[in-house]
């Protein structure tokens, strides 16, 4: 669990397990997991007024946002040198910044 955390490279290639993969539905509760995770802690700790990540309306799906974030750090390599959940928010800020 630490080194995929640690290596987004190797979170995303987690989190964009082929279907027809017989780990599949574990890869993908894992993804979820941290995903849901990561947000509600942040929710849960950051004030209203210091957001940064806001979600829309209507909330996007977890496998949606999974596999938009996955597309997304394959084209921001500066992403690719970050902990997996701090490539996560860069991306979740880029995406659904909160309106001033």
């Amino acid at each position: 669990f630490s080194e995929v955390m640690r290596d987004v490279d190797l979170f995303v290639s987690v989190c964009s397990i082929e279907p027809s993969d017989q780990n599949y539905a574990n890869a993908m509760g894992f993804c979820h997991g941290v995903l849901t995770g990561a947000f509600r802690y942040y929710e849960a700790t950051v004030t209203r007024e210091n957001r940064f990540v806001c979600a829309p309306t209507p909330v996007p799906t977890r496998a949606k946002v999974m596999g938009d974030f996955v597309v997304w750090s394959r084209s921001h390599a500066a992403a690719l040198k970050e902990p997996a959940v701090d490539a996560l928010f860069r991306y979740l800020e880029e995406t659904y910044p909160c309106k001033s």
